[in-house]
């Protein structure tokens, strides 16, 4: 007994310093949305701002958890003691609305957007997450990992975007027949760019950028979004008419 009774202490200390850390009030910054291994991005309005998630305490344990694109959703959680998930145990939309800067994104793009994001979040289900911790800083990452493997990944503070904005590109010509160039402050190595119509259709997906103009030559006359994407999520949009 002398033995066991010493091993039994240092085998619960070891437990319990394991355990994954509880998500703490406050909020995170969503940074890309996966969903059957796609990423989904927000696709920025004029107000250019992210999507953000706030986690609250409840009564009994429990915690809520609020967002917003254009309408508000709102979750209560009930977090496992002992493991790193939690399950939904309610869900509730209050219907909002979003002003948009046609010049920028076509709503329906952000309507999109919404339906995904909101849908990743189902009553009953069961989520995992994890948190990783930037030693050298005090950023954060915690990504929500669904049954299905769909994932939404946040940061704890809003990522940064000077180096990536509307500013930084311009495309010629406007009106463009055959062909459209992307003039940027930035390289243009890594970037990928999606081409969608005004209902929101992907017409062409995730190609690279390049030097060269792009091809535009079988595209019916009307007006088009060019949607560059960085090499770690950030978009940004851009209207053209052919």
């Amino acid at each position: 007994m002398k033995y066991i009774i010493p091993l039994f202490i240092f085998i619960v200390s070891y437990s319990s310093f394991s355990q994954s850390p509880i998500i703490k009030d406050g909020t995170w910054y969503l940074h890309n949305l996966i969903i059957n291994s796609e990423e989904h991005p927000f696709p920025i309005n004029s107000a250019n701002r992210v999507i953000d998630g706030t986690f609250s305490t409840l009564a009994n344990d429990k915690k809520g958890f609020n967002t917003w694109v254009c309408d508000t959703m709102e979750c209560s959680l009930d977090f496992d003691s002992e493991n790193p998930s939690f399950s939904i145990i309610s869900k509730g939309i209050t219907l909002g609305g979003c002003t948009f800067d046609a010049n920028i994104v076509s709503p329906q793009l952000v309507t999109d957007f919404e339906i995904k994001w909101y849908n990743f979040f189902n009553y009953g289900n069961i989520y995992s997450y994890e948190i990783i911790e930037e030693t050298s800083t005090t950023s954060q990452t915690l990504i929500i990992t669904d049954a299905n493997g769909n994932k939404a990944i946040f940061n704890n503070a809003v990522l940064s975007t000077n180096e990536f904005s509307n500013l930084d590109f311009s495309i010629y010509p406007i009106p463009a027949k055959e062909e459209l160039n992307i003039s940027s402050t930035i390289n243009l190595e890594n970037l990928k760019f999606t081409i969608f119509d005004l209902s929101g259709k992907v017409i062409a997906k995730e190609q690279k950028v390049k030097s060269k103009p792009i091809n535009i030559e079988n595209l019916s006359k009307g007006v088009y979004f060019l949607q560059i994407k960085s090499n770690i999520g950030n978009v940004v949009t851009k209207r053209f008419v052919k």
